[in-house]
């Protein structure tokens, strides 16, 4: 099925619709906007090759607004960490950024191939096509894991899955196959928070753990985010396993 836009057949494959999207347009409390739902405007809004929902403002222009903005989080924050793991105090932990023109570097097996592999370098998977567009992040390869910085922050409630668009979340993903899949019973496990709440936390049982980060903010310095992230990774088996 790959993509799908059919409400029921999104319910039964994963138990919850596509809900409500919120941008943040500063510090302040995020305001809800118009989106995509549905068969109404025949978007696909849940991939069950990736376990993921797609659910965006309906307004064009906003979403330009959204796209150009993540492009320079990215400009930036890369330069950040690079400049992070330039300081010697930080070399506990190796650091690459590994360029990915054609994006095809998708897979632990290409990374191993493209470098001479070490499992302690954290490596900046810089992928062109996240470059631009609203569903913008950072994707990193460390200890046989991925993990991305994401400008938009994924969460549940009882019924639905709702999405606010500028602020951060973190996740590790133990599969290439998505964050939402259990891929040892091959079904659709919720890995979401259960509220936007800073602090909350969402796991499922293929071992893949979502952050909503206390400890940092969009709209906040740059060097606390990387910092941040950091921590979240170094962190993560020992303080988000339980």
């Amino acid at each position: 099925m790959s993509m799908t836009s059919n409400l029921d057949e999104i319910k039964k494959i994963t138990g919850f619709l596509p809900g409500s999207v919120f941008v943040r347009k500063s510090e302040d409390s995020p305001e809800k906007v118009d989106t995509y739902l549905g068969d109404e405007y025949r978007i696909k809004c849940y991939d069950d090759k990736t376990s993921n929902f797609h659910i965006f403002p309906r307004k064009v222009e906003l979403r330009e607004e959204i796209a150009k903005s993540y492009a320079e989080k990215r400009e930036e924050l890369g330069k950040a960490f690079e400049s992070y793991f330039k300081n010697e105090s930080n070399a506990k932990i190796k650091f690459e950024r590994l360029p990915n023109p054609a994006n095809e570097v998708n897979t632990a097996s290409k990374i191993k191939k493209l470098t001479n592999f070490d499992n302690r370098t954290l490596y900046l998977v810089w992928k062109l096509g996240s470059a631009s567009g609203f569903y913008s992040h950072l994707t990193f390869y460390y200890e046989d894991a991925w993990y991305r910085l994401n400008f938009m922050r994924i969460y549940h409630d009882v019924t639905s899955i709702h999405c606010i668009f500028n602020d951060l979340q973190y996740d590790k993903v133990t599969s290439e196959k998505g964050i939402g899949l259990n891929f040892v019973e091959k079904k659709f496990a919720v890995c979401y928070p259960g509220s936007c709440r800073n602090g909350d936390i969402g796991k499922n049982p293929a071992g893949n753990v979502v952050l909503n980060p206390k400890d940092a903010d969009f709209y906040g310095d740059t060097d606390e985010i990387v910092e941040s992230f950091i921590r979240f990774i170094t962190n993560i088996n020992c303080s988000y396993s339980d």
